[in-house]
Parts: structure tokens; C-alpha cells; sequence
């Protein structure tokens, strides 16, 4: 069609690529981004318990993340509360 009728050969809506669906918000970001460092914090005390077998989790670490010592009952509970908020 060489360019003619561009409005038939143009896709619109969800068909489009770079149609955006809402997915991927600030808002979602954040959310997700607390929840991975939860999950993170969950792995580091459930290794410390012995509860697990095999490799750890790869990637990078979410922002936030901290290395806790959890021999240390006040660290432990620290992690602990991180997880639950």
C-alpha cells in the first residue's frame, strides 16, 4: 500500500507495541520491589535456621537489603520485624 490508508495498516489499543497497560507503575514498582526485599530477609533467616537445602537465591539483592548477623537475638528480631511491616 506504499503508505496509503495508513489508518488500516496502523494498529491501535492493545495491539499496538507500545501500548502500556498499567503494570508496570511507579506504584506496582515500589510495591514489588518491598516485597522482594521481604521474601530476601525470609531466605536469609530460613538459611540461618537451617531450613533449607541446596543453592541460594541469584541476582542482584533489592535496594535495602541488609546483611544482618542473626546469631545477634537483637538483629534477628530486627529481620523479623522487617518481614511482618
Amino acid at each position: 500500500m506504499h503508505g496509503a490508508h495508513k489508518s488500516r495498516n496502523v494498529l491501535h489499543g492493545k495491539k499496538h507495541p507500545q501500548y502500556k497497560s498499567g503494570a508496570f507503575t511507579k506504584e506496582s514498582k515500589k510495591i514489588a520491589k518491598k516485597a522482594t526485599l521481604r521474601l530476601r530477609v525470609l531466605e536469609q533467616i530460613g538459611w540461618h535456621l537451617k531450613m533449607f537445602e541446596g543453592a541460594r537465591t541469584r541476582g542482584k539483592r533489592p535496594d535495602g537489603f541488609l546483611q544482618f548477623d542473626l546469631n545477634d537475638p537483637e538483629q534477628m528480631c530486627r529481620a523479623i520485624l522487617m518481614t511482618l511491616v
